[in-house]
């Protein structure tokens, strides 16, 4: 019966790692340039993930952001609260799969954006992707946008912006057993092989 106890006690006791406040886990800066159909002083930018360059995308985040040159400097978060696309988007970041991260772009007529590999865009975390992380957050932040009439007369839209996004969050938290439970586990084990000897 001690042996027992000793068992069920080393295998109850663990100590669970609690992560600190969320925190930026890594960083992506990327921009584009090029026309779009029609005068905008405006364009709508978000982010999507596909499995490859050539497939209908996966999630989309940031769906309904219009940013202008007066947004330069903003910065504009997305939660499991604030946007409907956010847990799925999540979901595929954080799938252990190397996809894609899209940053597209529309001005009204045509648009279009730029694929990039997850494990490029997440190399500071050491992974193909987030895969081992929490995400609750991600910023959007415009750091530069210019946007210019084109044509005579005008009938088109150039642009050049970059943007850079912030991915918030925590490791998940692993469950390792406490020192002191290892050496009740041994204890166990040793008093087991003593019953069976006797």
């Amino acid at each position: 019966m001690r042996t027992f106890t000793a068992l069920a006690a080393a295998f109850t006791v663990f100590v669970t790692l609690q992560p600190a406040d969320a925190m930026p886990i890594c960083s992506w800066t990327k921009g584009s340039a090029g026309a779009t159909g029609g005068v905008h002083d405006s364009l709508h930018v978000w982010l999507e993930t596909a499995p490859d360059t050539f497939s209908v995308r996966s999630a989309v985040l940031f769906e309904d952001l219009v940013l202008s040159e007066g947004d330069v400097g903003s910065t504009f978060t997305a939660t499991s609260a604030s946007d409907p696309g956010f847990d799925g988007f999540v979901g595929e970041i954080t799938d252990g799969d190397d996809g894609y991260v899209w940053l597209m772009h529309c001005g009204g007529i045509g648009g279009g954006g730029s694929a990039t590999l997850e494990s490029v865009v997440f190399a500071s975390a050491g992974n193909p992707d987030l895969r081992g992380y929490s995400l609750t957050s991600i910023d959007l932040h415009l750091d530069a946008m210019t946007l210019t009439p084109r044509g005579n007369p005008p009938d088109r839209t150039g642009y050049d912006y970059t943007v850079t996004v912030t991915f918030h969050g925590d490791p998940v938290p692993e469950v390792i057993p406490e020192p002191a439970s290892i050496a009740l586990l041994g204890l166990g084990c040793l008093g087991l092989l003593r019953r069976r000897r006797h």
